[in-house]
């Protein structure tokens, strides 16, 4: 197949292609270059794409909630700490399987039709139903055919739920991960009040095996650690101050031998 473009965009060397045209053969990309040269070495191909169009490789949503695709738009007067209180925090018990499932189909049509081609997410809810939801959000992307890192936003201190539960849903979550042709999984460290020191512990100890690890703390931005800053009111923080507050996320990760794997893409 020849998709032809009148600018071919390849982030790489040349990163423009005018007039151009790109060759997929069994879903992988062999050949960019000029649309008549390519044309003509193939004229039996399939032609997609136009003499106007504008061929870009696929875009990464590199941080997202598909857990909170149904209520997106909800409840914007609050703060970001009100709307977590507020919304999230009363909407994750009640997610389910079923609300998983299409919540990850709309959000993520929506991204395939904003030229998203790879999502980095974390779905976060309280595990109280007997069936596991997160698996659903795999079987989503595998339907619509978007790539996905998948992660199982873990907290105990707000829902009570036990911290043997809260990892065998990591556990499933990585094993539908493990079957689908699209999706891997990370484990998912949310941030430190919602988690007890103790699922904070058991969810090192999963992630040691190997597993690369998604939280909220860090990100690498040309070569530099930054870290990542929240509004939070600062009366939910007490004497505690912001900045001081992620310093000691982030050295409990140092601790716990995890920063390397943190900083991986």
């Amino acid at each position: 197949m020849l998709v032809r473009g009148k600018y071919i965009l390849t982030a790489a060397d040349p990163e423009e292609v005018r007039n151009g045209a790109l060759r997929v053969q069994n879903g992988i990309i062999t050949e960019i270059d000029d649309w008549n040269l390519l044309h003509s070495k193939f004229p039996d191909d399939q032609i997609v794409g136009g003499q106007n169009d504008i061929i870009m490789p696929g875009l990464i949503n590199a941080h997202g909630h598909f857990s909170e695709a149904l209520i997106a738009g909800i409840a914007e007067q609050y703060t970001l700490w009100e709307w977590i209180q507020e919304l999230v925090g009363k909407v994750a018990p009640v997610l389910d399987f079923e609300m998983a499932y299409f919540g990850t189909l709309l959000s993520g049509i929506q991204m395939l039709q904003s030229g998203v081609t790879l999502v980095n997410d974390m779905f976060v809810y309280d595990p109280f139903n007997q069936k596991a939801a997160t698996p659903a959000v795999v079987n989503a992307l595998e339907d619509i055919k978007l790539r996905g890192i998948v992660s199982f936003g873990a907290g105990d201190i707000r829902s009570g739920i036990s911290v043997k539960k809260i990892l065998r849903e990591h556990e499933l979550l990585a094993e539908a991960a493990e079957n689908s042709k699209l999706c891997n999984f990370n484990v998912g460290i949310a941030a430190l009040r919602v988690q007890s020191p103790k699922l904070f512990k058991e969810t090192i100890n999963f992630a040691k095996k190997g597993i690369l690890v998604f939280t909220f703390i860090c990100r690498r931005f040309e070569k530099k650690l930054l870290l990542q800053r929240m509004i939070w009111d600062t009366h939910q923080f007490n004497s505690v101050h912001e900045k001081d507050y992620w310093k000691i996320q982030l050295l409990l990760l140092i601790v716990s031998g995890l920063i390397q794997k943190t900083l991986k893409f």
